[in-house]
């Protein structure tokens, strides 16, 4: 695939009765392309790059999943608050038919997590921690909606994918 929002190589096969396989997949997302989501108060920027050994879908949900996963999400909102940016890394796997992605990072600004559980349906469920190394960028988060539980900052949202509800 090439010349869109999704890049990349591999393998997919698609099946008669609503199953998708990827494997051997190196694929590349412009976050940017996903213009009804926002991240810390401003459209989603960056790129997503999924290595994928194997991706099993069907129509009850994620039935096998080995895939890495880094972003660079973080990159627009940390200039925004005159910071270092650090990349997001982690896996993508299989929960009970849903789809979880599980991503974290540090660096010397401080530390991030977040974790995205799409089901079936399409609905999700995103939750994200940070510790940020500094009491400004602290206070921002707090504007934005983080909550601070014992010095972590905490937030939660949920909708559907391709819903306008995000």
């Amino acid at each position: 695939m090439s010349g869109g929002a999704l890049e990349g190589d591999g393998r997919a096969r698609i099946s008669p009765f609503g199953g998708v396989e990827i494997s051997n997949a190196r694929l590349l997302f412009d976050l940017g392309a996903a213009t009804r989501y926002a991240f810390l108060g401003e459209p989603l920027a960056g790129s997503l790059r999924a290595d994928v050994v194997r991706l099993v879908l069907s129509k009850k949900g994620c039935v096998e999943s080995q895939a890495r996963l880094l972003t660079d999400v973080l990159a627009a909102p940390a200039r925004r608050f005159k910071a270092r940016a650090f990349d997001l890394a982690g896996s993508g796997g299989c929960d009970n038919g849903d789809f979880l992605v599980e991503l974290s990072g540090k660096g010397e600004e401080g530390a991030a997590a977040v974790s995205i559980r799409i089901s079936p349906s399409m609905a999700y469920l995103l939750t994200a921690s940070a510790v940020p190394a500094r009491e400004d960028v602290a206070a921002a988060l707090q504007t934005l909606g983080f909550r601070n539980k014992d010095g972590e900052l905490t937030i939660g949202a949920e909708g559907v994918i391709g819903s306008h509800r995000s």
